[in-house]
């Protein structure tokens, strides 16, 4: 599990997980980043540990969470794309986007023009689709 993380990382967006200096803790389809000393650290009960970081075994294979993408974006340094603040809200409205870029096809960073990360893209062919969780849509009342 820890190797399939480490490999999606590097592979797919270029961060070394070696200068997060964190453990990853596997819950049920569910994997936790924390730091190393609370990963050794045993508790009675204990729900989880740390960041909700990633999910395995969805439609799109093992995916970074919304948190994660936001705390480590940006650390991408391939298949990441600079978003415009419209093409941000629409991302964030949930819609598609038609946009032509050098990245493969798959997972792709969205990073903002201060280089930030800000979303998580499903990229197919020119067509970018959100993979933002709908309670984080912004919802035009």
């Amino acid at each position: 599990m820890e190797n399939e993380i480490i490999n999606l990382l590097y592979h797919r967006f270029g961060i070394n997980i070696d200068d997060l200096d964190v453990k990853f803790v596997m819950g049920k389809d569910k994997v936790y980043m924390c730091s190393n000393e609370l990963a050794d650290l045993e508790f009675k009960g204990i729900q989880r540990k740390g960041m909700l970081s990633f999910k395995m075994n969805t439609l799109y294979g093992t995916k970074p969470s919304l948190d994660f993408v936001l705390c480590y974006g940006h650390l991408a340094t391939k298949n990441y794309l600079l978003l415009d603040d419209k093409e941000i809200k629409t991302i964030y409205e949930g819609k598609n986007i038609e946009k032509e870029c050098d990245c493969e096809n798959g997972m792709i960073i969205a990073k903002n023009k201060k280089n930030k990360g800000i979303g998580l893209l499903f990229k197919k062919e020119n067509v970018l689709i959100p993979l933002i969780s709908k309670n984080r849509f912004i919802h035009n009342r």
